[in-house]
Protein backbone atom coordinates (compact mmCIF):
# COMPACT_ATOMS: atom_id res chain seq x y z
CA UNK A 1 0.00 0.00 0.00
CA UNK A 2 0.96 3.56 -0.46
CA UNK A 3 2.56 5.24 2.78
CA UNK A 4 -0.26 6.42 5.15
CA UNK A 5 0.56 8.46 8.20
CA UNK A 6 -2.25 7.25 10.89
CA UNK A 7 -2.32 10.37 13.38
CA UNK A 8 -3.03 10.06 16.77
CA UNK A 9 -6.30 10.84 17.80
CA UNK A 10 -6.05 14.46 19.74
CA UNK A 11 -2.64 16.53 19.72
CA UNK A 12 -0.12 15.59 22.18
CA UNK A 13 1.99 18.56 24.05
CA UNK A 14 3.98 18.64 26.60
CA UNK A 15 1.12 18.85 29.41
CA UNK A 16 0.37 15.05 28.98
CA UNK A 17 3.75 14.24 27.56
CA UNK A 18 5.58 15.04 30.99
CA UNK A 19 8.00 16.58 28.88
CA UNK A 20 9.20 13.38 26.88
CA UNK A 21 10.47 12.91 23.88
CA UNK A 22 8.02 13.00 20.89
CA UNK A 23 7.52 9.58 19.65
CA UNK A 24 7.38 8.37 15.91
CA UNK A 25 7.13 4.83 15.07
CA UNK A 26 7.43 3.89 11.16
CA UNK A 27 6.45 0.25 10.27
CA UNK A 28 8.48 -0.57 7.62
CA UNK A 29 12.14 0.28 6.39
CA UNK A 30 12.34 -0.06 3.02
CA UNK A 31 12.67 2.54 0.47
CA UNK A 32 9.47 4.35 1.59
CA UNK A 33 10.45 4.34 5.27
CA UNK A 34 14.12 5.57 3.96
CA UNK A 35 12.39 8.03 2.64
CA UNK A 36 10.26 8.82 5.21
CA UNK A 37 13.24 8.65 7.64
CA UNK A 38 15.28 11.40 5.57
CA UNK A 39 11.75 13.82 5.25
CA UNK A 40 11.41 13.61 8.97
CA UNK A 41 15.36 14.66 9.71
CA UNK A 42 15.07 17.36 7.47
CA UNK A 43 11.84 18.62 8.94
CA UNK A 44 13.67 18.44 12.54
CA UNK A 45 16.65 20.03 11.24
CA UNK A 46 15.46 22.90 9.44
CA UNK A 47 12.39 23.69 12.13
CA UNK A 48 13.60 22.48 15.56
CA UNK A 49 10.36 22.15 17.71
CA UNK A 50 11.48 22.52 20.89
CA UNK A 51 11.33 18.62 22.30
CA UNK A 52 13.57 15.87 21.77
CA UNK A 53 12.21 13.39 19.16
CA UNK A 54 12.39 9.59 18.83
CA UNK A 55 12.00 7.37 15.73
CA UNK A 56 11.67 4.02 16.16
CA UNK A 57 11.79 2.06 12.53
CA UNK A 58 10.26 -1.59 12.88
CA UNK A 59 11.61 -3.49 9.61
CA UNK A 60 12.54 -7.21 10.04
CA UNK A 61 14.76 -7.29 7.05
CA UNK A 62 18.57 -7.20 7.58
CA UNK A 63 19.39 -4.39 4.87
CA UNK A 64 17.33 -1.39 6.59
CA UNK A 65 16.44 1.18 3.34
CA UNK A 66 16.44 -2.07 0.76
CA UNK A 67 13.93 -4.11 2.51
CA UNK A 68 12.72 -7.51 0.70
CA UNK A 69 12.33 -6.18 -3.18
CA UNK A 70 15.69 -4.64 -3.09
CA UNK A 71 17.31 -7.45 -1.10
CA UNK A 72 20.91 -6.93 -2.02
CA UNK A 73 21.43 -10.74 -1.42
CA UNK A 74 19.20 -11.59 -3.94
CA UNK A 75 19.91 -13.25 -6.93
CA UNK A 76 21.55 -10.80 -9.92
CA UNK A 77 18.86 -11.86 -12.60
CA UNK A 78 16.19 -9.88 -10.78
CA UNK A 79 17.45 -6.57 -12.35
CA UNK A 80 15.77 -2.83 -12.02
CA UNK A 81 13.25 -1.45 -14.52
CA UNK A 82 14.58 2.16 -14.09
CA UNK A 83 17.66 3.44 -15.58
CA UNK A 84 20.59 3.73 -12.98
CA UNK A 85 20.70 7.65 -13.46
CA UNK A 86 17.30 8.09 -12.05
CA UNK A 87 18.07 6.37 -8.91
CA UNK A 88 18.80 8.86 -6.36
CA UNK A 89 17.80 9.06 -2.70
CA UNK A 90 19.72 12.59 -2.25
CA UNK A 91 22.02 11.63 0.40
CA UNK A 92 24.89 13.86 1.47
CA UNK A 93 27.54 11.49 1.12
CA UNK A 94 26.10 8.58 -0.78
CA UNK A 95 24.79 10.69 -3.98
CA UNK A 96 23.00 9.29 -6.59
CA UNK A 97 23.54 5.59 -7.40
CA UNK A 98 25.81 6.76 -9.99
CA UNK A 99 28.31 8.35 -7.86
CA UNK A 100 28.24 5.91 -5.13
CA UNK A 101 29.04 2.87 -7.44
CA UNK A 102 32.01 5.31 -9.00
CA UNK A 103 32.73 6.00 -5.21
CA UNK A 104 33.27 2.17 -5.19
CA UNK A 105 35.36 2.10 -7.96
CA UNK A 106 32.46 0.26 -10.53
CA UNK A 107 31.10 2.37 -13.73
CA UNK A 108 27.74 2.36 -13.86
CA UNK A 109 25.90 2.80 -17.69
CA UNK A 110 23.61 5.69 -16.38
CA UNK A 111 21.04 4.17 -19.13
CA UNK A 112 21.48 0.62 -17.93
CA UNK A 113 19.48 -1.65 -15.91
CA UNK A 114 20.91 -2.91 -12.96
CA UNK A 115 20.58 -5.81 -10.69
CA UNK A 116 18.35 -4.59 -7.66
CA UNK A 117 20.56 -5.81 -5.45
CA UNK A 118 23.17 -3.34 -6.68
CA UNK A 119 20.31 -0.97 -5.53
CA UNK A 120 19.54 -2.60 -2.42
CA UNK A 121 23.50 -1.87 -1.26
CA UNK A 122 23.11 1.60 -2.00
CA UNK A 123 19.94 1.72 -0.33
CA UNK A 124 21.43 0.32 2.53
CA UNK A 125 24.06 2.98 2.64
CA UNK A 126 21.83 5.78 2.60
CA UNK A 127 20.14 4.85 5.61
CA UNK A 128 22.85 4.19 7.33
CA UNK A 129 24.39 7.64 6.33
CA UNK A 130 21.06 9.06 7.22
CA UNK A 131 20.86 7.86 11.05
CA UNK A 132 24.52 8.39 11.51
CA UNK A 133 23.38 12.44 9.88
CA UNK A 134 20.84 12.73 12.93
CA UNK A 135 20.24 16.24 14.19
CA UNK A 136 20.50 17.05 17.62
CA UNK A 137 17.90 15.98 20.16
CA UNK A 138 16.79 13.36 17.54
CA UNK A 139 17.43 9.71 18.45
CA UNK A 140 16.99 7.20 15.55
CA UNK A 141 16.86 2.85 16.78
CA UNK A 142 15.92 0.31 14.05
CA UNK A 143 13.86 -2.56 15.30
CA UNK A 144 14.98 -5.83 13.18
CA UNK A 145 11.28 -7.78 13.86
CA UNK A 146 7.97 -8.10 12.15
CA UNK A 147 4.58 -6.01 12.93
CA UNK A 148 1.87 -8.36 13.92
CA UNK A 149 -0.62 -5.46 15.45
CA UNK A 150 -1.16 -1.81 15.42
CA UNK A 151 -4.25 -0.97 17.77
CA UNK A 152 -5.24 3.12 18.15
CA UNK A 153 -5.84 4.00 21.77
CA UNK A 154 -7.48 7.27 23.37
CA UNK A 155 -4.25 9.23 23.56
CA UNK A 156 -1.50 7.18 21.47
CA UNK A 157 -0.56 3.94 18.84
CA UNK A 158 0.37 0.45 20.09
CA UNK A 159 2.23 -1.13 17.91
CA UNK A 160 3.27 -5.16 18.88
CA UNK A 161 5.56 -7.09 17.20
CA UNK A 162 6.38 -11.03 16.75
CA UNK A 163 8.99 -10.78 19.63
CA UNK A 164 6.45 -9.82 21.56
CA UNK A 165 7.91 -6.32 21.60
CA UNK A 166 5.59 -3.28 22.21
CA UNK A 167 5.91 0.08 21.25
CA UNK A 168 3.92 3.68 22.14
CA UNK A 169 3.65 6.15 18.73
CA UNK A 170 2.25 9.26 18.97
CA UNK A 171 2.73 9.47 15.21
CA UNK A 172 2.88 5.99 13.29
CA UNK A 173 3.91 5.90 9.46
CA UNK A 174 3.00 3.00 7.61
CA UNK A 175 5.12 2.34 4.53
CA UNK A 176 5.17 -1.32 3.66
CA UNK A 177 4.62 -0.60 0.21
CA UNK A 178 2.79 -3.25 -1.42
CA UNK A 179 1.47 -5.18 1.52
CA UNK A 180 2.98 -8.31 0.96
CA UNK A 181 4.59 -10.05 -1.77
CA UNK A 182 1.67 -11.90 -3.26
CA UNK A 183 -1.63 -11.01 -5.23
CA UNK A 184 -4.67 -9.53 -3.37
CA UNK A 185 -7.60 -11.01 -5.13
CA UNK A 186 -9.82 -13.51 -3.97
CA UNK A 187 -8.35 -16.13 -6.35
CA UNK A 188 -4.70 -15.97 -4.69
CA UNK A 189 -5.16 -18.62 -2.49
CA UNK A 190 -6.38 -20.69 -6.01
CA UNK A 191 -1.86 -21.67 -6.46
CA UNK A 192 0.38 -23.54 -5.24
CA UNK A 193 2.23 -20.23 -4.30
CA UNK A 194 1.30 -17.58 -4.22
CA UNK A 195 3.41 -14.63 -4.81
CA UNK A 196 6.81 -14.90 -5.68
CA UNK A 197 9.10 -12.87 -3.40
CA UNK A 198 11.98 -13.59 -2.08
CA UNK A 199 12.82 -15.86 -5.01
CA UNK A 200 15.23 -17.94 -3.48
CA UNK A 201 12.85 -19.01 -0.85
CA UNK A 202 9.17 -19.10 -2.81
CA UNK A 203 10.48 -20.74 -5.98
CA UNK A 204 13.37 -22.94 -4.68
CA UNK A 205 13.78 -26.28 -6.73
CA UNK A 206 11.78 -28.48 -3.53
CA UNK A 207 8.84 -26.54 -4.58
CA UNK A 208 9.36 -26.10 -8.32
CA UNK A 209 10.94 -29.05 -9.29
CA UNK A 210 13.56 -29.50 -12.39
CA UNK A 211 11.75 -30.89 -15.33
CA UNK A 212 8.46 -29.65 -13.83
CA UNK A 213 5.30 -27.92 -16.30
CA UNK A 214 4.75 -24.11 -14.62
CA UNK A 215 1.49 -22.43 -15.19
CA UNK A 216 1.83 -18.93 -14.34
CA UNK A 217 -0.71 -16.22 -13.43
CA UNK A 218 0.58 -12.96 -14.73
CA UNK A 219 3.35 -11.80 -16.77
CA UNK A 220 4.23 -8.09 -16.25
CA UNK A 221 6.69 -7.64 -14.10
CA UNK A 222 6.91 -9.83 -11.40
CA UNK A 223 5.92 -13.03 -14.40
CA UNK A 224 9.56 -11.79 -16.18
CA UNK A 225 11.20 -12.04 -12.61
CA UNK A 226 9.70 -15.51 -12.04
CA UNK A 227 10.45 -16.53 -15.58
CA UNK A 228 14.42 -15.25 -15.06
CA UNK A 229 14.47 -16.62 -11.42
CA UNK A 230 13.44 -19.80 -12.75
CA UNK A 231 15.77 -20.18 -15.42
CA UNK A 232 19.02 -18.11 -15.73
CA UNK A 233 18.35 -18.24 -11.94
CA UNK A 234 19.59 -21.30 -11.82
CA UNK A 235 22.81 -21.30 -13.70
CA UNK A 236 21.49 -21.45 -17.17
CA UNK A 237 23.41 -18.52 -19.50
CA UNK A 238 22.39 -15.84 -21.82
CA UNK A 239 24.50 -15.44 -24.94
CA UNK A 240 24.74 -12.58 -27.29
CA UNK A 241 26.11 -13.10 -30.74
CA UNK A 242 25.16 -11.30 -34.28
CA UNK A 243 22.02 -13.23 -34.55
CA UNK A 244 20.74 -11.92 -31.14
CA UNK A 245 20.16 -13.29 -27.60
CA UNK A 246 20.23 -17.21 -27.33
CA UNK A 247 19.94 -19.41 -23.87
CA UNK A 248 22.27 -21.85 -23.01
CA UNK A 249 20.18 -23.76 -20.58
CA UNK A 250 22.02 -25.85 -17.19
CA UNK A 251 19.49 -28.53 -16.99
CA UNK A 252 17.61 -27.21 -13.64
CA UNK A 253 14.93 -25.60 -15.12
CA UNK A 254 10.77 -26.58 -15.47
CA UNK A 255 10.62 -27.91 -18.60
CA UNK A 256 8.21 -25.25 -19.57
CA UNK A 257 7.17 -22.22 -18.07
CA UNK A 258 3.48 -21.85 -19.20
CA UNK A 259 2.23 -17.82 -18.71
CA UNK A 260 -1.11 -16.13 -19.00
CA UNK A 261 -2.87 -13.46 -17.96
CA UNK A 262 -7.04 -11.96 -17.98
CA UNK A 263 -6.05 -9.89 -22.07
CA UNK A 264 -3.32 -11.97 -22.29
CA UNK A 265 -1.31 -8.74 -23.69
CA UNK A 266 2.08 -7.90 -22.45
CA UNK A 267 3.37 -5.24 -21.13
CA UNK A 268 4.93 -2.20 -23.94
CA UNK A 269 8.83 -2.10 -24.06
CA UNK A 270 10.35 0.77 -22.14
CA UNK A 271 12.34 2.91 -24.90
CA UNK A 272 15.68 3.87 -25.08
CA UNK A 273 16.49 7.68 -24.07
CA UNK A 274 17.34 8.52 -27.24
CA UNK A 275 13.61 7.40 -28.37
CA UNK A 276 12.40 8.48 -25.01
CA UNK A 277 13.72 11.65 -25.51
CA UNK A 278 14.01 12.53 -29.36
CA UNK A 279 14.62 16.35 -30.29
CA UNK A 280 10.63 17.92 -30.36
CA UNK A 281 9.26 15.60 -27.85
CA UNK A 282 10.29 17.92 -24.28
CA UNK A 283 7.99 20.68 -26.10
CA UNK A 284 5.09 18.70 -26.36
CA UNK A 285 5.32 17.77 -22.85
CA UNK A 286 5.52 21.08 -21.33
CA UNK A 287 3.18 22.42 -23.62
CA UNK A 288 0.41 19.99 -22.25
CA UNK A 289 1.36 20.09 -18.77
CA UNK A 290 0.87 24.00 -19.09
CA UNK A 291 -2.72 23.04 -20.55
CA UNK A 292 -3.20 20.36 -17.43
CA UNK A 293 -2.45 23.53 -15.18
CA UNK A 294 -5.69 25.28 -16.70
CA UNK A 295 -7.89 22.62 -16.35
CA UNK A 296 -10.42 21.33 -14.24
CA UNK A 297 -8.92 18.18 -12.25
CA UNK A 298 -11.65 15.36 -14.45
CA UNK A 299 -10.97 12.17 -15.69
CA UNK A 300 -12.62 12.74 -19.55
CA UNK A 301 -10.09 16.34 -19.56
CA UNK A 302 -7.10 14.32 -18.38
CA UNK A 303 -7.29 11.65 -20.75
CA UNK A 304 -8.05 14.12 -24.01
CA UNK A 305 -4.78 15.58 -22.79
CA UNK A 306 -2.96 12.42 -22.76
CA UNK A 307 -4.72 11.67 -26.08
CA UNK A 308 -3.62 14.48 -27.67
CA UNK A 309 0.12 14.30 -26.12
CA UNK A 310 0.30 10.60 -27.82
CA UNK A 311 -1.06 11.93 -30.99
CA UNK A 312 1.20 14.83 -31.19
CA UNK A 313 4.27 12.49 -29.91
CA UNK A 314 3.26 9.98 -32.91
CA UNK A 315 3.07 13.15 -35.51
CA UNK A 316 6.86 13.83 -34.16
CA UNK A 317 8.20 11.02 -35.89
CA UNK A 318 6.49 10.86 -39.13
CA UNK A 319 6.51 14.18 -40.23
CA UNK A 320 4.46 15.11 -42.81
CA UNK A 321 3.51 11.64 -43.67
CA UNK A 322 -0.40 10.82 -44.22
CA UNK A 323 -2.67 10.35 -41.01
CA UNK A 324 -4.63 7.03 -40.16
CA UNK A 325 -8.17 6.55 -42.24
CA UNK A 326 -10.22 6.55 -39.01
CA UNK A 327 -8.55 9.35 -37.42
CA UNK A 328 -5.41 8.99 -34.83
CA UNK A 329 -7.60 10.23 -31.79
CA UNK A 330 -10.05 7.84 -32.47
CA UNK A 331 -7.18 4.71 -32.80
CA UNK A 332 -5.57 5.76 -29.82
CA UNK A 333 -8.79 5.86 -27.77
CA UNK A 334 -9.75 2.28 -29.42
CA UNK A 335 -6.20 1.25 -28.05
CA UNK A 336 -6.44 2.56 -24.84
CA UNK A 337 -10.16 1.34 -24.22
CA UNK A 338 -10.07 -1.96 -26.16
CA UNK A 339 -6.74 -3.85 -26.30
CA UNK A 340 -6.87 -5.22 -29.87
CA UNK A 341 -5.71 -9.04 -30.34
CA UNK A 342 -2.36 -9.52 -31.42
CA UNK A 343 -0.63 -11.97 -33.82
CA UNK A 344 1.27 -13.75 -30.58
CA UNK A 345 3.10 -12.45 -27.42
CA UNK A 346 6.21 -12.61 -28.97
CA UNK A 347 5.85 -11.22 -32.09
CA UNK A 348 4.33 -8.04 -29.99
CA UNK A 349 7.16 -8.07 -27.97
CA UNK A 350 9.72 -7.95 -30.87
CA UNK A 351 8.09 -4.94 -32.51
CA UNK A 352 7.58 -3.41 -29.40
CA UNK A 353 11.38 -3.64 -29.13
CA UNK A 354 12.51 -2.69 -32.41
CA UNK A 355 10.65 0.98 -31.61
CA UNK A 356 11.80 1.23 -28.27
CA UNK A 357 15.52 1.30 -29.90
CA UNK A 358 14.22 3.38 -32.66
CA UNK A 359 14.18 1.25 -35.52
CA UNK A 360 10.80 1.78 -36.14
CA UNK A 361 8.66 5.15 -35.89
CA UNK A 362 6.86 5.45 -32.77
CA UNK A 363 3.30 3.18 -32.82
CA UNK A 364 0.46 3.91 -30.64
CA UNK A 365 1.09 1.59 -27.97
CA UNK A 366 4.85 4.10 -27.58
CA UNK A 367 2.80 6.85 -27.74
CA UNK A 368 0.39 6.26 -25.29
CA UNK A 369 3.10 5.24 -22.79
CA UNK A 370 5.46 8.17 -23.61
CA UNK A 371 2.30 10.57 -22.86
CA UNK A 372 1.19 9.15 -19.83
CA UNK A 373 5.13 8.47 -18.17
CA UNK A 374 5.96 12.29 -19.59
CA UNK A 375 2.46 13.95 -18.11
CA UNK A 376 2.35 11.26 -15.01
CA UNK A 377 4.14 13.54 -12.02
CA UNK A 378 1.79 16.73 -13.35
CA UNK A 379 -1.19 14.68 -13.48
CA UNK A 380 -0.55 12.85 -10.13
CA UNK A 381 -0.31 16.78 -9.09
CA UNK A 382 -3.35 17.74 -9.92
CA UNK A 383 -5.39 15.08 -8.46
CA UNK A 384 -3.73 14.67 -5.09
CA UNK A 385 -4.98 15.84 -1.78
CA UNK A 386 -8.89 16.17 -2.61
CA UNK A 387 -8.42 17.82 -5.78
CA UNK A 388 -10.41 15.57 -8.26
CA UNK A 389 -14.29 15.20 -7.49
CA UNK A 390 -15.22 12.42 -5.25
CA UNK A 391 -17.45 10.18 -8.34
CA UNK A 392 -14.17 10.59 -10.24
CA UNK A 393 -11.80 8.42 -8.54
CA UNK A 394 -13.18 5.67 -9.46
CA UNK A 395 -12.83 6.57 -12.88
CA UNK A 396 -8.83 7.94 -12.98
CA UNK A 397 -8.26 4.88 -11.04
CA UNK A 398 -9.23 2.53 -14.08
CA UNK A 399 -7.56 4.83 -16.60
CA UNK A 400 -4.19 4.54 -14.72
CA UNK A 401 -4.47 1.50 -14.66
CA UNK A 402 -5.17 0.76 -18.49
CA UNK A 403 -2.02 3.28 -19.01
CA UNK A 404 0.38 2.04 -17.01
CA UNK A 405 0.50 -1.19 -19.29
CA UNK A 406 1.87 0.99 -21.79
CA UNK A 407 4.08 3.34 -20.12
CA UNK A 408 5.99 1.40 -17.07
CA UNK A 409 6.98 -1.86 -18.86
CA UNK A 410 9.85 -3.99 -18.71
CA UNK A 411 13.30 -2.57 -20.40
CA UNK A 412 14.57 -3.95 -23.64
CA UNK A 413 17.16 -6.37 -22.21
CA UNK A 414 14.81 -8.45 -19.96
CA UNK A 415 12.46 -8.80 -22.61
CA UNK A 416 14.76 -10.18 -25.30
CA UNK A 417 16.20 -12.43 -22.86
CA UNK A 418 12.55 -14.09 -22.21
CA UNK A 419 12.34 -14.22 -26.23
CA UNK A 420 15.09 -16.24 -26.02
CA UNK A 421 13.64 -18.77 -23.29
CA UNK A 422 10.84 -18.84 -25.49
CA UNK A 423 13.03 -19.78 -28.75
CA UNK A 424 14.33 -22.12 -26.54
CA UNK A 425 11.17 -23.74 -25.37
CA UNK A 426 11.16 -23.03 -22.17
CA UNK A 427 8.57 -20.66 -22.02
CA UNK A 428 5.26 -21.13 -23.99
CA UNK A 429 3.03 -18.16 -24.81
CA UNK A 430 0.13 -20.32 -26.66
CA UNK A 431 -2.44 -20.20 -23.83
CA UNK A 432 -1.57 -16.17 -22.80
CA UNK A 433 -4.83 -15.21 -23.19
CA UNK A 434 -7.47 -15.79 -20.22
CA UNK A 435 -7.23 -19.84 -20.89
CA UNK A 436 -9.58 -22.31 -18.62
CA UNK A 437 -7.96 -23.30 -15.59
CA UNK A 438 -8.80 -26.37 -13.69
CA UNK A 439 -7.66 -28.36 -10.61
CA UNK A 440 -6.77 -31.75 -11.17
CA UNK A 441 -5.90 -35.16 -9.09
CA UNK A 442 -2.38 -34.42 -10.21
CA UNK A 443 -2.04 -30.45 -10.34
CA UNK A 444 -3.64 -28.13 -13.03
CA UNK A 445 -4.97 -27.87 -16.61
CA UNK A 446 -4.42 -25.09 -18.32
CA UNK A 447 -5.89 -24.74 -21.63
CA UNK A 448 -5.97 -28.13 -22.04
CA UNK A 449 -2.31 -28.72 -20.85
CA UNK A 450 -1.33 -30.34 -18.02
CA UNK A 451 0.54 -28.23 -15.22
CA UNK A 452 2.59 -29.17 -12.18
CA UNK A 453 2.69 -26.12 -10.19
CA UNK A 454 0.43 -22.96 -10.73
CA UNK A 455 2.73 -19.75 -9.43
CA UNK A 456 0.71 -16.59 -9.03
CA UNK A 457 2.95 -13.81 -9.97
CA UNK A 458 1.12 -10.81 -9.80
CA UNK A 459 1.55 -8.67 -6.90
CA UNK A 460 -0.73 -6.77 -4.24
CA UNK A 461 -2.52 -3.41 -5.15
CA UNK A 462 -1.57 -0.47 -3.31
CA UNK A 463 -3.95 1.65 -1.55
CA UNK A 464 -7.04 1.49 0.86
CA UNK A 465 -9.10 -0.17 -1.91
CA UNK A 466 -6.31 -3.68 -1.80
CA UNK A 467 -6.89 -3.48 2.09
CA UNK A 468 -10.66 -3.71 1.98
CA UNK A 469 -10.25 -6.81 -0.45
CA UNK A 470 -7.44 -8.06 2.41
CA UNK A 471 -10.01 -7.37 5.04
CA UNK A 472 -12.85 -9.09 3.40
CA UNK A 473 -10.75 -12.46 2.84
CA UNK A 474 -9.59 -12.54 7.04
CA UNK A 475 -13.03 -14.67 6.81
CA UNK A 476 -11.48 -17.54 4.19
CA UNK A 477 -8.28 -17.74 6.51
CA UNK A 478 -5.95 -15.22 5.03
CA UNK A 479 -3.55 -13.21 7.09
CA UNK A 480 -4.20 -10.05 8.76
CA UNK A 481 -2.70 -6.95 7.01
CA UNK A 482 -1.95 -3.58 9.24
CA UNK A 483 -4.41 -0.93 8.09
CA UNK A 484 -6.17 -3.97 7.07
CA UNK A 485 -6.82 -4.96 10.83
CA UNK A 486 -7.26 -1.49 11.78
CA UNK A 487 -10.63 -1.16 9.43
CA UNK A 488 -11.95 -4.17 10.77
CA UNK A 489 -11.37 -3.27 14.35
CA UNK A 490 -13.39 -0.28 13.65
CA UNK A 491 -9.84 1.72 14.77
CA UNK A 492 -9.73 3.26 11.14
CA UNK A 493 -12.25 4.00 8.42
CA UNK A 494 -11.36 4.15 4.80
CA UNK A 495 -13.19 6.60 2.68
CA UNK A 496 -14.86 4.40 -0.24
CA UNK A 497 -14.48 7.15 -2.88
CA UNK A 498 -10.80 7.61 -1.99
Amino acid sequence: MSSVLLQRPHVVDDRDSGGRPFRVVIVGGGPRGLWALQELLRAADEEPAGRDLEIAIIEPHASPGAGWIYDPRQSSVLRMNLASRHVDCGGEATGSLVDWATKQGVTLDPEGFVPRATVGAYLAECFAEAVALAPPGVSVRVVRDRTLRVDRTPSTWRVQTASGQRLLADELLLTVGHAGSGPDTSDADIADIAGIYPVDDRLDESLVPPGSVVALRGFALTGLDAMLALTEGRGGRFRRDEDGVTYVPSGREPRVIRPFSRTGQPMTVKPTAAVNERPGAAAIWQRLRDDLDRTPPHVAAIESLVIEAAAARWKLDRGSQRMPARGLWQQLRDRLHTPAARESVCADWRASIAVARGERPIDLDHALGAAWRMLYPSIVAAVSLGQLPREQVAAFRTLATRLERFAFGPPIVSVERVLALAAAGLVDFTTAADPVLQRTEDGWQLGGNDCDVLIDARIASPGFAAERSRTADLAHGRRETLLGGLVARGQVTVDDDW
